[in-house]
């Protein structure tokens, strides 16, 4: 395996030797990636210490030590465990930081590019996509007609 840590770091390996076998380091972007259990959210899980860990947090810990704030994968790939590819930081920011979250989104879900003539503004900051609107606001119409 290629290892595409910097000599700076200390090898997380170290302390816990089985760790080695569930990472591949050989991807070409640097991202070490989990191949233990996957949960539901695609981030990498291992138990240790009597515990179900995220296993990105272990392996932050195993080099730098525990930290009480999330970590922000800056690579956005969520079972990448090196640490290079983390940084931690609050809550508020690592959700600013999600492309799709709140203000960041560029379209809608159904793809609608969130433009000035195409959004409406909701309380707390909020848009909704004015072609859905419009069609959803149709459709019920249609619905409450159906139904008298």
């Amino acid at each position: 395996m290629t290892d595409n840590s910097r000599a700076d770091l200390p090898d997380p390996f170290v302390d816990d030797p089985d760790l080695r076998r569930l990472i591949d380091r050989r991807n070409p972007e640097g991202h070490w990636l989990w191949l233990g259990d996957i949960d539901r959210d695609g981030y990498g899980v291992v138990y240790r210490d009597s515990y179900n860990w995220r296993a990105h947090r272990w392996v932050w810990a195993l080099v730098h030590g525990l930290t009480e704030l999330p970590l922000d994968h800056l690579c956005r790939t969520r079972n990448c465990v090196n640490p290079e590819h983390l940084e931690p930081v609050t809550t508020a920011v690592n959700n600013q930081r999600i492309p799709t979250w709140g203000g960041n989104a560029e379209k809608c879900s159904k793809g609608h590019p969130f433009t000035e003539e195409n959004t409406l503004s909701r309380a707390g900051g909020k848009r909704r996509c004015r072609i859905c609107h419009r069609e959803q606001e149709r459709d019920r119409r249609k619905r409450r007609s159906a139904n008298t």
